[in-house]
């Protein structure tokens, strides 16, 4: 059996609030590429 770690990216961005991401609600779309990693991956807030 092989056994296949995990891959995590963890994202830091500066000087940005939670709240001006689409991924926790921000309608503008100004995070399209961050909103994507956390649609299709796992969103830990």
């Amino acid at each position: 059996m092989t056994v296949v770690p995990p891959r995590v990216i963890v994202v830091l961005t500066d000087q940005q609030r939670w709240g001006t991401t689409g991924a926790h609600g921000n309608p503008v779309g100004v995070t399209p590429e961050f909103d994507r990693l956390a649609r299709e991956g796992t969103l830990v807030e």
